[in-house]
């Protein structure tokens, strides 16, 4: 099992649910009241919280260009079954995919550039993201982001289809596989300010 972040949130910190269909009042207290919005419970997080997702597909609101957007200080763990409450004793994203889907042409996942304490997202499936003006399809980072055990796949961008790593982000312990930059950085491209 995949491990990170304490089982129970720490003073100050929420543990917040969300599932592919909402459960009892829905508000992400409890599994037992799951939300179905994870992009709703992202906005209602403070630094320091932790959100748990549970397997299943995931489509996010079509902001400007990205179908899902990093909230500053917010850990998100995929991987938990849907089927019993998951734990991180059975947390396992290998057996429980949690997959974040592009909604129209947009990227996956985007790390916003004000983003000033760790922000981690960890055991997703990023997939079909199509930003064919812009970079990074799968998934756009930068400063504190970080993804890890994470599947970026079948998407397209007119740099870095898979990833764009612009200065301060950081992928670990992910496969990156069928992307493509109509310019380059079929999965990966590295922007380092400096360099």
């Amino acid at each position: 099992a995949f491990q990170l972040g304490a089982s129970a949130p720490v003073i100050g910190q929420t543990l917040r649910y969300v599932m592919p269909i909402a459960a009892g009042s829905g508000d992400g207290s409890s599994w037992e009241n799951a939300s179905n919005n994870l992009g709703q419970i992202l906005d209602s997080s403070l630094p320091g919280d932790i959100v748990w997702v549970a397997e299943g597909n995931y489509y996010g609101e079509a902001t400007t260009t990205s179908s899902f957007v990093m909230k500053d200080g917010v850990t998100v763990l995929g991987g938990f079954p849907g089927s019993v409450p998951g734990t991180n004793d059975n947390r396992d994203p290998s057996a429980y995919p949690t997959i974040l889907n592009a909604v129209g042409e947009r990227r996956v996942l985007r790390c916003p550039s004000n983003t000033s304490t760790l922000t981690v997202w960890d055991g997703f499936v990023l997939q079909d993201g199509n930003i064919p003006q812009f970079k990074g399809g799968g998934a756009y980072l930068e400063n504190y982001s970080v993804l890890r055990n994470c599947v970026i796949r079948n998407c397209a961008a007119a740099q870095g289809g898979g990833i764009y790593l612009f200065t301060g982000g950081e992928v670990h312990q992910s496969l990156i596989e069928n992307n493509l930059g109509d310019l380059n950085g079929g999965g990966v491209l590295i922007h380092q300010d400096g360099l």
